[in-house]
Order: structure tokens, then C-alpha cells, then sequence
């Protein structure tokens, strides 16, 4: 399991800093050996928390847990705070603008709460490891989506997953098809206590039966197609 440091005590605040390694630095995750480390650490964490600047959906979703990131994901989406103290005092708050989240911990709108939606969101779909792209590492199967997304090296990707399938997938430049890898599969399942539930989670470390280039992903669904084509017009 990760730690913060060799030796530490006395803990003041509500950060993990023993999980930095999963993000922002990206040590460990999807397709990065000894990925069960970093979730242990996970689930061992103290202060599990999913509002403000708290990052544990960002841990959960470069850790490849498609279920937990979005189970956290929605409550931090849902969470409103309708009163909150000022001097000691009960005071009442009513934002005119829904994404006017907070406060949580500093002040109203709580930017680091919207951010960390957007950067939860972004990472559930797509992830950079090296060269190489990763889509849907931490997906859940049943999200439909439409997405056009920015990838290092002056990549776009492009794309729509409906009904539990990739149906159209666009990378630009071309010569960037090869380093996008599609992470959609059954994947081998453990069991967690993540923040003190029991769940049922993706460990995603890109097998090759999880793992599946683009181009032979849309290959076989064109001559699958092809097929059904063939077998209508023979009936």
C-alpha cells in the first residue's frame, strides 16, 4: 500500500497525499504495474470526501473504478449546500445559477468543485499514458455518449458510444490511430470498501483481451456489418 512518506504523524488535514502518485503525477493507474497498491491505498484513506477541492473521484477514475467514480461523480453533480454559518450564525443560501456549487470549504461559486466534475468527467473517457491514448478506461458501460476530445500531440478524437457499443470513432491526425487503445471489455472484478461501501470494481491493468486497438475494433464491427449486408440481400 502507498504512503504519504517513510514516517508521518500527527495529520491536520484533509488531503492524501500518499494517492498524489495516482494524480496528478500518474505513477499509477490503468495500464501501470502494481495498480492494486495505489487502491488499497484508496480504500484505506482517511477523510473520504467528494465536494470542494477534494480529489477522490480523480483517484478512482485514473485507478480504472468505472463504479465508484461514478457513483461519487453523481453526488458531487447533486450536492447543493442551502445553508451554511457566517459569525457563528445560520445563514440561509439560495444561488440563482445551479452551478453555483458551494461553499464548501472557502467561499461561492466553489470553482474547484465544478473543476474537479469537468476533470472527473474528462478522465472517466480518456487518459494519457505515454503515447498512447487510452478510451473508456473508467467508462461505465451503461453511459451513452457523444465526445470530441483533445489528446497531446495535436489529437482530436472523436466518437459515439451508444447501447453498450462504439458505433463511430474519429482520431485525427491518422497516424495517431494506432496509439489509441479502446478499453472496453469484460474486465477481471474485485471487491472494495471504497469510503465504507462494499462495491464491485473494474481493476483495469489493459490485458489484451480487455485492451483493443482501434482499428481492428472498427475492422470487425465493418465486416460484421458487411455481413448482415450480404446475408439481407441474399434472403
Amino acid at each position: 500500500m502507498l504512503a504519504p512518506a517513510e514516517r508521518f504523524e500527527n495529520k491536520k488535514n484533509e488531503e492524501h497525499p500518499e494517492l498524489y502518485g495516482v494524480f496528478p503525477f500518474r505513477l499509477y493507474g490503468v495500464g501501470k504495474p502494481d495498480i492494486e497498491r495505489a487502491i488499497e491505498a484508496l480504500r484505506h484513506r482517511d477523510d473520504a470526501n467528494n465536494v470542494g477541492w477534494h480529489q477522490d473521484e480523480a483517484f478512482m477514475a485514473y485507478l480504472g473504478l468505472a463504479v465508484e467514480a461514478r457513483e461519487n461523480l453523481l453526488v458531487r453533480i447533486r450536492t447543493r449546500k442551502e445553508e451554511w454559518f457566517v459569525d457563528g450564525q445560520r445563514a440561509q443560501t439560495h444561488m440563482k445559477f445551479p452551478a453555483f456549487w458551494g461553499p464548501n470549504f472557502d467561499w461561492t461559486p466553489d470553482q474547484c468543485h465544478g473543476g474537479m466534475i469537468m476533470i472527473v468527467l474528462q478522465s472517466m473517457l480518456l487518459q494519457r499514458d505515454a503515447d498512447n491514448v487510452l478510451l473508456f478506461p473508467a467508462w461505465p458501460k451503461d453511459w451513452d455518449v457523444e465526445f470530441k476530445l483533445h489528446a497531446p500531440q495535436g489529437t482530436i478524437i472523436e466518437g459515439t458510444y451508444r447501447d453498450q457499443e462504439l458505433v463511430e470513432l474519429n482520431v485525427t491526425p491518422e497516424s495517431r490511430r494506432e496509439d489509441v487503445i479502446v478499453c472496453l471489455g469484460d474486465a477481471s472484478v474485485n471487491a472494495y470498501s471504497i469510503a465504507g461501501y462494499a462495491t464491485q470494481s473494474s481493476s483495469r491493468s489493459l490485458p489484451r483481451s480487455l485492451s483493443t486497438r482501434i482499428g481492428t475494433t472498427i475492422e470487425t464491427k465493418r465486416n460484421v456489418d458487411n455481413d448482415r449486408d450480404n446475408d439481407a440481400g441474399s434472403g
